[in-house]
């Protein structure tokens, strides 16, 4: 009889933690966060409510812990390189768009209502701080980029509408009749936002 392969406790306890927060992931999109319970994410991982608490407190803290590894990940990306490599802004725009939302889907963050976990829950609410910095740095360096002779007071005033552009598709990605496609999605926001950068160069 084939002897039964035993991982050591430390890599079991790490296989459990990972199936909880795939798990968590999975119903969060598919219910809502408000919908899910600690019992359910126990249940959808195939382990025991106790087992559950063993490695979160609450299904909050698993939120957050997917927000954490989320940052790690998001800070590591460096979708800017598209605006240096010399590519038409458009074009530029489309490859950065498309780094980020082929990113966020991984984890489903776009589904979450995480503005209002935010809200609520201070360790989250500095998640989505830091996630803010990044995205408004990205919009900074398209515009200059984009229009290096624009003057900085010109460039902070811009920058906000452009975060606040990328951030929404990123977090909101409304797919509908209008855009079917994210393709269509990226082209059409990219479009908007070259336009923009631009004429605020001309303007500014």
């Amino acid at each position: 009889m084939a002897k039964q392969v035993v991982f050591p406790l430390q890599e079991r306890s790490k296989a459990t933690r990972e199936r909880l927060m795939s798990a968590a992931i999975s119903l969060f999109v598919a219910q809502g966060f408000s919908a899910v319970t600690s019992t359910m994410i126990a249940h959808e991982a195939g382990v025991a409510t106790g087992t559950f608490y063993i490695y979160f407190k609450d299904k909050t803290q698993v939120f957050q812990a997917l927000g954490e590894r989320f940052l790690e990940g998001f800070l590591l990306l460096d979708p800017a390189r598209h605006l240096r490599d010399g590519k038409d802004l458009r074009t530029a725009l489309e490859s950065m768009l498309r780094e980020l939302l082929d990113y966020v889907a991984l984890y489903h963050m776009h589904e979450a209502d995480i503005f209002s976990l935010g809200r609520e829950n201070a360790d989250i609410g500095a998640i989505i701080s830091s996630l803010d910095s990044r995205l408004l740095s990205l919009a900074r360096e398209a515009i200059h980029v984009a229009c290096p002779h624009l003057r900085p007071e010109a460039a902070d005033k811009t920058a906000p509408l452009v975060f606040l552009i990328i951030e929404s598709l990123l977090t909101r990605w409304p797919l509908n009749d209008e855009f079917p496609t994210k393709e269509e999605l990226i082209h059409e926001t990219a479009s908007c936002l070259a336009a923009y950068i631009l004429y605020a160069g001309e303007s500014g």
